[in-house]
C-alpha cells in the first residue's frame, strides 16, 4: 500500500496590519507632543501677552544689533529641539563649563571651586529677544554675563 502524503501550502497569513496600530499610535503620540512643544514655544516667544517684564527692554536695547551673542545653557537650552523651537534657527553648540557656580534644580548659584556642564551657542539679538521671552526675562529669570572655563564671555539665565 502506497501512502501519498500530500502537502498543502498555507497561505500567508493576513496579520500584516496587526502591528501597525501600536506603531501608529506611538507616531500619533510623538506627533501630539512635538506639537505642544512648538506651540507652546511660540506663544512664549510671539504671543505671550505682555510680552517681556517692564526691566527686560533695557537690557535688550543696549545689545549691537549686528553681533551674534554666545549664550551658555544648562537646562532647557541644552536641547536642540527647544532651541529651534524657540529661536527657529539650529545652532551649532559646543561643550562649555561654567567655574564657580554650582546647579541646583533650575537655577545655578555662585560655588566657589564648582562647576557647571552645558553647552554654548550664538544668537542673533532677535533670538536673545526671544530666549528672554522663553526664560521669562525679568519675572523668573535674570539674564548675566558669565565667564566660561576657556575665558570666554556669554550670557547665562539665573532665577530671581
Amino acid at each position: 500500500m502506497n501512502d501519498v502524503v500530500t502537502v498543502r501550502q498555507l497561505a500567508p497569513s493576513r496579520q500584516t496590519g496587526a502591528g501597525k496600530a501600536p506603531r501608529l499610535r506611538a507616531w500619533l503620540g510623538a506627533l501630539v507632543v512635538m506639537l505642544s512643544m512648538v506651540t507652546g514655544g511660540l506663544y512664549f516667544t510671539l504671543i505671550r501677552p505682555g510680552g517681556l517684564h517692564p526691566a527686560a527692554p533695557a537690557v535688550v536695547a543696549s545689545l549691537e544689533e549686528d553681533a551674534e551673542h554666545p549664550v551658555f545653557g544648562y537646562g532647557t537650552l541644552t536641547s536642540g529641539f527647544v532651541r529651534f523651537v524657540v529661536t527657529f534657527r539650529l545652532q551649532d553648540t559646543r561643550p562649555a563649563t561654567l567655574r564657580d557656580y554650582r546647579r541646583e534644580g533650575r537655577d545655578i548659584l555662585p560655588a566657589e571651586g564648582a562647576t557647571v556642564e552645558g553647552v554654548v551657542f550664538d544668537v542673533t539679538p532677535r533670538e536673545l529677544r526671544r530666549l528672554d521671552l522663553y526664560e521669562r526675562l525679568g519675572e523668573r529669570y535674570e539674564r548675566i554675563e558669565v565667564e566660561l572655563a576657556d575665558g570666554t564671555a556669554a550670557w547665562a539665565y539665573r532665577r530671581l
